[in-house]
């Protein structure tokens, strides 16, 4: 799991990992190989290992659109999936990252600025000539805000594959440092989650092993 959003990304802090080393720190050594990119990775547990995006926000200024094309190209030799989490907008790495994708989970809530934001972003991406596999996940689905989720598919353009729950597990499960699927795998949150999870686990997975992702 990459953490891009450089500057205020809280991917290792959801985890509870204290990185000692950074996408910022890898972006300084003088050869950038897979063997160098395995040594800047945090092991969390059950063979997910993170590469955080750094410690400190003037940091991220090192991080580039080239360095990002090289690392998850690299990440990808050694792992069967290699998942991205992108700040909003589309920002040169985050164009960087989506270049090297094959599929773009998309996220929006049940409110106008989100889905306006998103459907902006998904006419920047036709534009642009992005052909990766779209998912669209609603989060805190079941909020009575005047919406419905048939309105922000109407709006979107796509159907929503899997639907978020408000839940106070999520941030329980922030403060622990234990994601919500392990904390708390019975709960509806947990299970929504689970099934998006399996949008990505076909049964031919030994056939898609080393597909950038």
């Amino acid at each position: 799991a990459v953490d891009l959003d450089v500057q205020f990304g809280d991917l290792g802090t959801a985890l509870s990992l204290t990185a000692e080393r950074t996408l910022a720190q890898l972006t300084r050594t003088s050869q950038i190989d897979a063997t160098t990119v395995k040594l800047f990775l945090t092991l969390y547990k059950n063979d997910l290992y993170v590469l955080a995006g750094a410690t400190d926000p003037v940091d991220a200024d090192s991080i580039g659109h080239a360095h990002v094309s090289v690392v998850l190209p690299l990440l990808a030799q050694n792992f069967e999936y290699v998942i991205v989490d992108t700040p909003a907008g589309l920002d040169e790495r985050t164009l960087a990252a989506i270049e090297c994708a094959t599929d773009l989970l998309l996220v929006s809530s049940l409110d106008v600025t989100s889905i306006r934001s998103l459907r902006k972003e998904l006419d920047a991406l036709d534009h642009i000539g992005v052909k990766a596999e779209r998912q669209l996940v609603l989060n805190r689905a079941d909020s009575k805000v005047g919406l419905n989720p048939s309105d922000a598919e109407e709006a979107i353009g796509m159907k929503i594959s899997c639907s978020i729950p408000s839940s106070r597990e999520i941030p329980l499960s922030l403060n622990l440092g234990t994601p919500v699927v392990i904390s708390e795998p019975k709960s509806a949150v947990a299970k929504q989650l689970q099934q998006l999870a399996q949008l990505y686990a076909p049964l031919e997975a030994k056939a898609r092993k080393g597909r950038r992702r």
